[in-house]
């Protein structure tokens, strides 16, 4: 009887084990289907608006509006600007910030640590953004930089990876930077590798 009774037991909690929520198998957001399995880290933003909205509504930023902090904003801004006009071999992330606009929905940064990753000993960044109304800008700034770098003297070399036509530009000496435009998905991809 006691055996029948643990029998039953283990039966019910391994019922409900199996059947709750959390134990079920889940459709992956649309961002994980595009990164590859070696990644590391993930820090994907489902609305880009709402998280800018909701940061509004923050001490901090209330911090960052006040009149006494604009030198110090400014500073910090120009110093920034600064800093990525003088990157090397990342000239499509300058002609994304000089778009000078901001993504529209899903934002995501991922860290990969793959064999060439490890054996360079630096992980691949990848971004990847949802601009909304403001992809046609993102894609001609992208494109300008492009047509620019290979008249320049750079290879691009084309590959399809999950439904993302990824084009990589490889400047001589230079790191490379792989791009792709999914239509499906309404995402820019960019990788710095």
């Amino acid at each position: 009887m006691k055996h029948a009774v643990g029998t039953i037991f283990a039966a019910v909690i391994i019922t409900v084990v199996c059947t709750s929520p959390c134990a079920q198998a889940k459709v992956l957001p649309d961002t994980a289907r595009l990164i590859p399995p070696e990644t590391v880290l993930l820090v994907d933003v489902d609305n880009f608006d709402q998280l800018k909205t909701q940061f509004e509504k923050t001490n901090l930023y209330k911090f960052y509006e006040d009149p006494a902090m604009a030198a110090f904003v400014e500073a910090f801004k120009t110093k920034r600007r600064e800093k990525i006009q003088k990157l090397d071999g990342n000239d499509i992330l300058k002609a994304i910030v000089d778009a000078d606009v901001l993504p529209r929905g899903r934002v995501a940064f991922a860290l990969v640590l793959n064999k060439r990753a490890i054996d360079a000993n630096e992980p691949l960044a990848l971004f990847i953004t949802q601009w909304g109304e403001n992809s046609s800008k993102i894609k001609e700034a992208v494109d300008k930089t492009v047509k620019k770098a290979i008249e320049d003297g750079s290879h691009q070399r084309s590959e399809d990876y999950r439904g993302v036509s990824i084009k990589t530009i490889i400047a001589e000496g230079s790191s490379r930077l792989g791009y792709g435009f999914s239509s499906t998905l309404s995402y820019c991809l960019l990788m710095i590798v």
